[in-house]
């Protein structure tokens, strides 16, 4: 049974929503702050979410975690029928940080019957971003860059992007933690993965006025 583009994507953005809480919980904590099961219809929508991870590249570790709180996550609302009517599918394609299998990564799960992506690897959204459009397939991402993002399109993010963190933490340093007529220009250090979400001009600390 098919859906709609824009149902999919409100289905989708609640989702991705609860999906970084989930991703400090365990499954005991989530299961008895809810304990209710609502009965299931036999006609059930399926919504396959296709993965760009990295499961055997440099960030395999961290993806690992993001990869487990998903599945988590879609077991969950299959299970508590959270979304009546629709039952949740995960296909997950391993383009080992690297943005020269993304595309090849975008067409094997649209072949294994991917309605949207999800991916924690920052540089795909970029690199996918014209498929995206062409295509009219929609992304979510919470590693998203300005250049993933704007002009609009079918990338969406619900986290927020380094350089709107990096202004809100400079902020609360001149506003309360630094005394510049006495130490001079606060030195503010950032360890970054080598990736455009990290490393854009405007996420980079040392860019920004004041800081030496």
């Amino acid at each position: 049974m098919k859906i709609s583009t824009a149902r999919l994507i409100v289905i989708v953005t609640l989702t991705v929503l609860v999906f970084p809480m989930l991703a400090a919980c365990s499954s005991d904590s989530v299961e008895e702050s809810n304990p209710q099961v609502t009965e299931k219809t036999d006609d059930l929508v399926e919504i396959t979410i296709g993965v760009i991870s990295d499961k055997t590249g440099v960030t395999a570790n961290a993806m690992s975690t993001i990869d487990m709180a998903l599945q988590d996550l879609v077991g969950y609302y299959n299970q508590k029928n959270i979304i009546p009517g629709v039952e949740l599918k995960v296909v997950t394609y391993d383009g080992q940080f690297d943005p020269a299998k993304d595309i090849a990564g975008y067409k094997w799960l649209r072949e294994k019957g991917a309605d949207l992506l999800f991916t924690g690897v920052p540089a795909t959204s970029i690199t996918l971003r014209p498929l995206l459009d062409e295509d009219q397939f929609v992304l979510f991402t919470p590693a998203a860059s300005k250049e993933a993002l704007y002009p609009p399109g079918y990338v969406f993010s619900p986290a927020a992007m380094p350089e709107d963190e990096t202004y809100t933490l400079l902020k609360w340093i001149a506003e309360n933690d630094w005394d510049y007529r006495t130490d001079g220009p606060a030195k503010v250090g950032a360890a970054l993965w080598s990736s455009p979400y990290d490393c854009s001009p405007s996420a980079k600390m040392g860019h920004f006025k004041g800081i030496s």
